[in-house]
């Protein structure tokens, strides 16, 4: 299997990283009131049609495939870039295939945003976490055999929630959902939960390489002793290291985003594994990063810290990293591969 980019991908990819580095620079985000994109930001991200990368012309998006989403995404993740993605990327997946156009049309053209149920919490099944729906229109949810969307509009009553990453606000959610503006069940909803664990991968496995930049620029211009850092032996260990981490999740993502035309459950084995990867890989990456920068690492103002929250809170989305390993132990032995 080729996972190497064609021409076209690294082309995408490469004007990907320039656009969020110009757009969103890590330093940037160190308050909440700087934290998150605008909505001219966001819009732009619409324009360029990363909102609908993986949905045809002729519905609105720009016709590629899972390969080339997970590209864009692991440089989403290599900038920390935050914002509503993964939730409205996925939804209009799901309102294209079952949906209405009006509401998919909103999506792609950044006029509705889409925020993610994290879990059921409290006593009863009413209450419920939610990532990204501060300012959303639409919310979506995953159950173990479903995907729904739902409005936001009549959603009972909405309470903030301390967040561990400032660019990531959560709320929770009281009472009933509204009825879902789009659903699916059974086999169609576990391939697009397979897309959805694909893109997070990404994510997570760009969030590691983004750490991993971040330690070896620090390493080569921060001096003791009158040497670079990373000529220390131990520096330069626990940034190989890294380097590993990063290459083992990619090379995972990438092979669970080409196996698109493979029986579903091997591609649900391979997405597992890639989500499984990436968070360890996106976790331990960022604890490594802080340490590998000493104590200006643990300051509000260096923008380490945002690596590790966000690795954190990414870890939760679609399917916690323990679910995805549970997942892998009960998979039937054939789809190992």
């Amino acid at each position: 299997m080729n996972l190497l980019p064609s021409a076209e991908e690294q082309e995408l990819a490469d004007v990907a990283r320039q656009v969020i580095a110009d757009t969103y620079p890590l330093q940037r985000g160190v308050n909440e009131a700087t934290a998150r994109l605008d909505p001219a930001e966001w819009k732009m991200l619409a324009d360029l049609g990363w909102l609908g990368l993986g949905i045809p012309e002729a519905a609105g998006g720009v016709g590629l495939d899972l390969a080339a989403e997970a590209l864009l995404f692991f440089e989403m993740g290599r900038g920390a870039l935050p914002g509503p993605l993964l939730g409205s990327v996925l939804a209009a997946h799901l309102l294209h295939a079952y949906g209405d156009g009006e509401m998919l049309a909103r999506v792609l053209e950044g006029e509705a945003t889409v925020g993610m149920l994290v879990a059921a919490v409290g006593a009863g099944d009413d209450d419920h976490l939610a990532t990204d729906t501060t300012e959303a229109t639409l919310v979506l949810g995953f159950g173990a055999h479903e995907v729904s969307v739902h409005p936001l509009s009549t959603v009972a009553a909405r309470e903030p929630v301390p967040s561990l990453d400032p660019c990531t606000p959560i709320e929770r959610l009281h009472g009933d959902l509204p009825a879902p503006l789009a659903r699916v069940v059974g086999g169609d909803a576990d391939s697009l939960i397979v897309t959805a664990l694909v893109l997070a991968a990404a994510y997570q496995a760009g969030l590691a390489d983004g750490c991993l930049a971040q330690s070896v620029a620090y390493a080569g211009e921060r001096e003791q002793f009158g040497r670079p850092i990373g000529s220390f032996q131990a520096v330069k260990h626990r940034c190989a290291d890294m380097a590993v981490r990063v290459e083992v999740a990619r090379s995972m993502t990438l092979q669970a985003a080409a196996a698109t035309g493979q029986p579903e459950h091997r591609r649900a084995f391979l997405a597992n594994a890639a989500k499984a990867l990436a968070d360890e890989a996106a976790t331990s990456n960022a604890a490594v990063n802080i340490q590998n920068h000493g104590a200006i690492g643990y300051t509000w103002e260096y923008g380490a810290h945002l690596m590790v929250s966000r690795a954190q809170v990414m870890s939760q989305q679609v399917r916690h990293t323990s679910r995805c390993y549970a997942e892998l132990l009960a998979a039937p032995v054939d789809a190992v591969g």
